[in-house]
């Protein structure tokens, strides 16, 4: 009886912390990117690389020195960077850019084999150049599909809020199942990987990922795009669906992807950076696979 008492306490705490935390860190992402523009959400991405990348060597590489650690940290910072210096000087266009999306999709599909089986995984991360093809390939996908939207007459700044409210599409995905999940999930979606993670909760992240999707377009980005996408109101909807669902297919399996990887070196969270919600890789777990799928979407079916 005392436990139950006092369960309610502790969840609502851990729910406040969440939101607290959730909130403050838009808020900083928001006035950070609303300053510094262009660059600052290059920057952006290289930060969440760069952390991302220090969990994961924390995670599984423990007992690599902590100078190599720094190198390899600095180096998933640095490669979204670099595609976009480069990007300016010499767009990646023709063979190179087929290259880079056989690369990305070949990426993904070894992530998603590593959620299945933990021997595979386990190959996978065995070396911390990981942090490079594993982490830094599929967010700096965002930076090649800014360059693409310049290509089709997008301005640069109109580009890059496209790519990057991917994050926060994916996000909103994530929330939704949380919410719905802990209010009324009951059916396991993959229990030896991640018991907590639900089929009710998987189904509330895809109509609250849709519905800012909607939200979102009929506030800004219909300014934005309106003079490159001319769509008739019905195929304008069933692009919005699709895209919700592939953000909810590949959130989830990135949100198992992680939990797939803290069940194998024995660790609950990656990290303790952010009050109720764990480390920067538990808050960017999904977009490892939402990132690559989000590109190749905008690129092949909507353009």
């Amino acid at each position: 009886m005392q436990d139950t008492q006092y369960a309610q306490p502790r969840k609502s705490v851990k729910w406040l912390k969440r939101i607290v935390t959730s909130l403050i860190f838009a808020a900083a992402a928001f006035i950070y990117l609303n300053h510094f523009k262009l660059v600052g959400g290059v920057y952006f991405l290289a930060f969440l690389c760069g952390l991302t990348s220090v969990e994961f060597l924390t995670l599984r590489h423990r007992k690599l020195p902590l100078v190599f650690k720094v190198f390899f940290a600095v180096l998933a910072f640095l490669t979204p960077i670099l595609l976009y210096e480069m990007g300016k000087q010499y767009p990646i266009r023709g063979m190179g850019l087929i290259a880079f999306e056989g690369l990305l999709l070949v990426v993904w599909i070894l992530h998603l084999f590593g959620i299945w089986k933990y021997a595979i995984l386990k190959q996978l991360t065995a070396s911390p150049f990981y942090s490079i093809w594993g982490i830094s390939l599929p967010f700096s996908a965002l930076v090649i599909l800014t360059f693409f939207l310049n290509d089709q007459g997008v301005s640069f700044d109109a580009a890059l809020v496209g790519s990057l409210i991917i994050i926060a599409f994916t996000k909103m995905n994530d929330i939704g199942a949380l919410l719905i999940g802990s209010m009324t999930g009951k059916t396991a979606l993959a229990p030896r990987i991640s018991p907590a993670k639900t089929v009710e909760g998987v189904l509330g992240g895809f109509f609250f990922c849709l519905f800012w999707l909607i939200l979102t377009h009929f506030l800004f980005l219909i300014d934005l795009y309106e003079d490159y996408l001319q769509f008739s109101t019905f195929h304008w909807l069933m692009l919005q669906v699709g895209y919700a669902l592939l953000t909810n297919v590949a959130g989830t399996l990135g949100d198992l992807y992680e939990s797939a990887l803290k069940r194998l070196v024995g660790k609950k969270n990656s990290g303790g950076w952010l009050p109720g919600l764990g480390g920067i890789w538990d808050l960017t777990d999904s977009l490892i696979f939402t990132t690559p799928v989000a590109y190749l979407y905008i690129k092949y079916i909507v353009f």
